[in-house]
């Protein structure tokens, strides 16, 4: 893609994102000791917020840590980063920091891409691609959840994975997500009754083929 050419760190950003769903601040702040790749987990503890243009790494949003799960797709993302980012602190002689940064513009990962960088990139990489609306960063954490309620996963795991304080403000906040469970939960009876009027004998009993 044309992120993965012209700015790798946006490019692992983006996908991390859309995978996680996680706030760009704890993002920014996700340092490799917090990732697993072995178990395929990312440890969410802390988050970088900018006050009158300075950068400070502090609590999450909840002052609550959580563990996440990434699938083989966001462990790919994570070594094909780690390949780079080592690759890049080799070729500029460059070493990296005890505990580096996951995303950084600085050679030894000492310190954080910010926020508003982030986000002010993805803005402009948007705006370069043809026929693309307007899409704001934040809008892949919207995504992540969205499509999780909308393929059936419980809300409270939805919500324990975003950072939600509890269940409840994800339900009511994402309310617009919970039509699209209903539509399946009908296709799924659906498909239990064989997919037509046709498949239903209704001579003095049923005769349903359900697997």
């Amino acid at each position: 893609t044309e992120a993965e050419a012209a700015d790798p760190i946006l490019a692992a950003a983006i996908a991390l994102a859309a995978l996680t769903g996680v706030r760009r601040g704890e993002l920014c702040a996700l340092r490799w000791s917090d990732v697993d790749l072995e178990a395929g987990t990312v440890r969410i503890e802390r988050a970088i917020t900018v006050v009158a243009k300075m950068a400070y790494e502090g609590p999450t949003k909840t002052h609550q840590g959580r563990r996440i799960a990434v699938d083989e797709v966001g462990v790919a993302t994570l070594r094909r980063h780690r390949a780079f980012v080592e690759q890049r602190s080799a070729d500029v002689e460059s070493a990296l920091v005890a505990d580096p940064f996951v995303l950084s513009y600085q050679a030894h990962c000492g310190v954080p891409a910010g926020p508003d960088t982030i986000t002010h990139r993805f803005s402009a990489l948007c705006k370069r691609l043809p026929d693309m609306p307007e899409f704001h960063l934040h809008e892949l954490r919207h995504f992540s959840v969205s499509m999780l309620l909308a393929a059936g996963v419980d809300a409270r795991t939805v919500a324990e994975r975003h950072g939600h304080a509890d269940a409840t403000m994800t339900l009511n906040r994402y309310a617009h997500a919970l039509p699209e469970r209903d539509r399946a939960a009908a296709a799924v009876l659906g498909r239990a009754l064989g997919g037509s009027s046709d498949d239903i004998a209704f001579n003095g009993s049923r005769s349903l083929d359900v697997t």
